[in-house]
Order: C-alpha cells, then sequence, then structure tokens
C-alpha cells in the first residue's frame, strides 16, 4: 500500500511540471494577397493580423520590394511567438508600368538640318517616359531620311517602351538643306569674248567646287546679264548651286558682241486664211533674237491685204536688230474668206482676239510647258467643245514624296467643289458647274502622305478667272484637265 501511495504521487508530481503547448496563430493578411502598382508609385503597407485563442500577436514583414524596378516582389509575414516567426504567409506584388510614353519636338516649325552635320531627327526629339530613358524605346518613323541627299521629309513617328506601351505619334516635315555657297576663283585674266545670247561663259577661266553639287550642277554666270550692252566692259562672275546659295563674286573683263541675225518665221497655228472684213495684223509671225527685245527688232512688211476683197495677197517680211542684222526674207500668200457663222462663242472668241483658229493647237502650242510638264493655263471644255479659256497655276511641290491627293475650288457665295482623289498618279478630270464659273474665285490644292490620307500635309493657293462667262447654261459642266507634272 506505501508503495502505491508513493507512484501516485509521482505521477501527479510529472503532470503537474509539463509546460504549456506554444501558440501557433492565424495569420491573415489585410488586404489581397496579390496587389499591382505602377513603377515609381508609392506602396501603401495593408498589413497582416496574427490571433490565437482571441490572443493577437505581433507581425513581422520582411520585404525586398523596390518600386521604381519592374518586376514580381513577395512579401513576407509571420506572426512573432516566443522570439520566433511562425505562421507565415506572402502578399505578392507586381510592379509595372503601363503608362505611355510621351513624344514631342522641340521646335514648332519644319526641322531644318544642314547637309553634312551630324544633326539628326533624333536630336529634336523629346521623349518623357516614367521609366525608360529615350534610348531605350523603340522607334518607328513611317520613312526612312536620307541625310547624305538634300530633299523634304513629311513623315510621322511614335515609340514603344520596354513594357510594349505605345507613345503618341508625332507628325513633323525634316528639310535636309545646303546653305554653304560654292567656292569660285578666277585662273585666267584674259579678256572674255561671247555673242549675246548664244555662248556661254567659257569654264576653263574659273576653278568653281561646292560642299553638294557636282560640277556639272554649279552654274557659272554674269551679274545683270540681261542689262549689258554691246562692248567690253567689267563685269561679276558668281557661282550658283542647286541650292540657290551664290559665291562670292569675282570680277573679269568681257567683252559682249551681236553679229547674229534675228529669226523670223511665221506661227505653226497660221492657216495664212483671214476672214472678210476682220482687222489684219501681223501676230502670226514668230520674231526672235538673240540679243534685242521684240520692239527693239525694225520689222519691214511688204505686201497689202484688202480686207473688204474676197483674194489672195502676198506679203514679205524680213527683220533687222539694233546692231544693223539682218534675217532672211519670208513670204506668204494671204487668202481673204467669208467670215465663218458657224463657230461657237469660244471658237469666235479665239479667232477674233489671237487670230487662232484651232483650240487644241493653242492649248498644245502655247500652255503645255514641256519644261515643267504641265499646263501652265488650261482650256476648259464642254460635251468635246471649247466654251471659254481658264488659267490654272500651281507652285513646284517642294518633293517627290507626295502626290496631288485634293483639289478645292472656292466659291465666295456658296459651298466649294471639292475633289478628292484616290490613286497616286497626276493625271486628273474635275468636272465644276458652270454656276461657280461666274467672274472670279481661287483654289486651295491639298496634300496628304501615303500613310495618312486624312491628314493634311502641304497646301497650296492660286486663283483663276472665268471671264465673266454669265451668259452659260447653268446645266452645263466645264471640264478641267490637268496633265502629269508639277506646275509653277
Amino acid at each position: 500500500m506505501r508503495y502505491k501511495f508513493i507512484i501516485l504521487i509521482l505521477i501527479l508530481f510529472m503532470v503537474g511540471c509539463q509546460k504549456e503547448p506554444t501558440p501557433i496563430p492565424i495569420v491573415e493578411l489585410s488586404g489581397d494577397s496579390e496587389i499591382t502598382i505602377e513603377v515609381g508609385g508609392e506602396y501603401e503597407e495593408l498589413g497582416a493580423i496574427a490571433t490565437y485563442n482571441n490572443e493577437t500577436f505581433d507581425v513581422r514583414i520582411t520585404s525586398q520590394l523596390d518600386t521604381t524596378t519592374l518586376g514580381t516582389y513577395v512579401i513576407n509575414y509571420c506572426a512573432i511567438v516566443n522570439s520566433s516567426c511562425v505562421s507565415e504567409v506572402v502578399r505578392t506584388v507586381h510592379v509595372v508600368d503601363s503608362t505611355s510614353p510621351v513624344l514631342s519636338l522641340n521646335t514648332n516649325s519644319a526641322i531644318v538640318i544642314e547637309y553634312g552635320t551630324d544633326i539628326k531627327l533624333d536630336d529634336f526629339i523629346i521623349a518623357e517616359d516614367n521609366y525608360d530613358t529615350k534610348d531605350m524605346l523603340d522607334f518607328h518613323f513611317s520613312k526612312q531620311i536620307d541625310y547624305e541627299s538634300i530633299g523634304s521629309y513629311r513623315l510621322y513617328f511614335n515609340a514603344t517602351d520596354s513594357s510594349g506601351n505605345q507613345s503618341n505619334t508625332i507628325t513633323c516635315t525634316v528639310n535636309i538643306v545646303d546653305s554653304v555657297s560654292p567656292n569660285l576663283s578666277v585662273v585666267n585674266h584674259n579678256p572674255i569674248e561671247i555673242e549675246a545670247g548664244i555662248d556661254e561663259l567659257p569654264l576653263n577661266y574659273f576653278i568653281y567646287n561646292d560642299n553638294y553639287d557636282a560640277l556639272e550642277e554649279i552654274k557659272i554666270f554674269i551679274e545683270n546679264e540681261d542689262q549689258l550692252e554691246i562692248g567690253t566692259t567689267q563685269v561679276n562672275i558668281f557661282a550658283k548651286d542647286s541650292s540657290g546659295n551664290l559665291s562670292l563674286p569675282v570680277e573679269v573683263t568681257l567683252t559682249l558682241t551681236d553679229t547674229t541675225a534675228p529669226t523670223l518665221a511665221f506661227s505653226e497655228l497660221d492657216d495664212f486664211t483671214h476672214e472678210l472684213g476682220s482687222e489684219f495684223s501681223n501676230e502670226y509671225l514668230v520674231l526672235y533674237d538673240n540679243y534685242n527685245q521684240y520692239d527693239d527688232i525694225t520689222l519691214n512688211v511688204t505686201g497689202h491685204v484688202d480686207i473688204n476683197m474676197i483674194g489672195e495677197y502676198e506679203m514679205s517680211y524680213y527683220a533687222i536688230d539694233s546692231n544693223g542684222n539682218q534675217s532672211g526674207s519670208i513670204t506668204k500668200k494671204v487668202t481673204v474668206v467669208e467670215r465663218d457663222d458657224t463657230l461657237n462663242a469660244f471658237e469666235r472668241y479665239m479667232k477674233d482676239h489671237t487670230s487662232l483658229y484651232d483650240p487644241v493647237k493653242f492649248v498644245n502650242t502655247y500652255l503645255y510647258d514641256p519644261m515643267e510638264k504641265c499646263y501652265r493655263g488650261l482650256i476648259l471644255n464642254h460635251n468635246g467643245g471649247y466654251d471659254l479659256a481658264y488659267y490654272f497655276f500651281l507652285d513646284n511641290y517642294p518633293d517627290g514624296e507626295h502626290v496631288l491627293r485634293k483639289i478645292v475650288f472656292v466659291n465666295p457665295s456658296g459651298p466649294n467643289i471639292e475633289h478628292v482623289l484616290q490613286d497616286d498618279i497626276h493625271e486628273y478630270v474635275f468636272r465644276i458647274p458652270v454656276e461657280y464659273a461666274i467672274g472670279f474665285g481661287s483654289f486651295t490644292v491639298l496634300t496628304y502622305p501615303h500613310e495618312e490620307n486624312n491628314v493634311t500635309v502641304e497646301y497650296w493657293q492660286g486663283s483663276f478667272s472665268f471671264n465673266n462667262a454669265n451668259n452659260l447654261d447653268v446645266d452645263y459642266l466645264l471640264t478641267l484637265d490637268l496633265k502629269p507634272g508639277n506646275c509653277k
């Protein structure tokens, strides 16, 4: 019995000496377990709560979060029990960049870059981004610029940052220009003799070069050449490159001669007929001289046309310039015929005012400019017949990159007429109601880049006159034909 009592006491003693069990708190995050924030922004710590049997425990937070660097970060939370970290939970934080870059230019006007310099379009671009630097952005340009050639470029561009955010789009004009003057010097100081209007300056008298143009593209010319008089004088010589830059002048002795006779011929539009009763004139003649203006040339006429009697009359002509040079003699037979009452109004106007019976020949001979490959003045027609003259002018395009996309005929007293062009050619026909052809008006020509047909790039303006043709039927449609090429 005594032993059993001792054993019971030992058991009770052992039970009474056991430790309390270690608490295992539950850690709960405040807020979401996964959070996304913008790079460079502020992270607000929401914390966590640790509890066990209604008892609250301190929470330890450990993190390597860097809000200035993109990436995914883990924030660790655990309850502190007896100086130990237990019941760990995590929060995931994504630091992202969803902000688009902002592009701008440091100029409000067209960008001008001097040929031969190290300046590039990039030097004018301002790029602002919340994370990437400018050189980290991926730029996309609608066309490439050839900095080794003079020209004008209309382009647009944008940029994408390393997170794929796309910037705004910038449209600009970049002009690669040459403003450096050519060099010119004299190597032969002997007097120069040239025939007025015939001879070119002997280039072997000079040494010249340019920073951009080849020698054949540099023009050597005499200052105020059109004002020179026959004889010997001191003149200034200049070199001009294709951009219009002038060299410093050099002085030479120049003898200008005129031993060339005038050129006299009949116009190809002259059919050698004349209407009965109409005033006779010599406007069919083509007269040219290498030195004199028309009024300084003496035209000698032999013969007479009786405008009141049908028949044939012989007329002879020769010309003498102010320096005594005489052309050869030309002769024609003029036939006086009955008045043609079948001509329409336009043909009659042409017949009475210009002595030109064939309007098609008039257009192709007088209005078409073969050098510029365009019509400087045009003829409006109605159903293939000509009603009145219409003159149309365009400045040269500044480059070869753009096409004519829209032409607007402005009506001062009503709605404008717009023609939008959907192709990339330079030959169009515009139909204009004749009520717009009363008096005077103006037009605007708009061009667009190929990539953005809804954005105006450049415009040119001009004027037109319909000779107050207010007696035409308003149902008529007049047609304006544009030939390929640039007009000026």
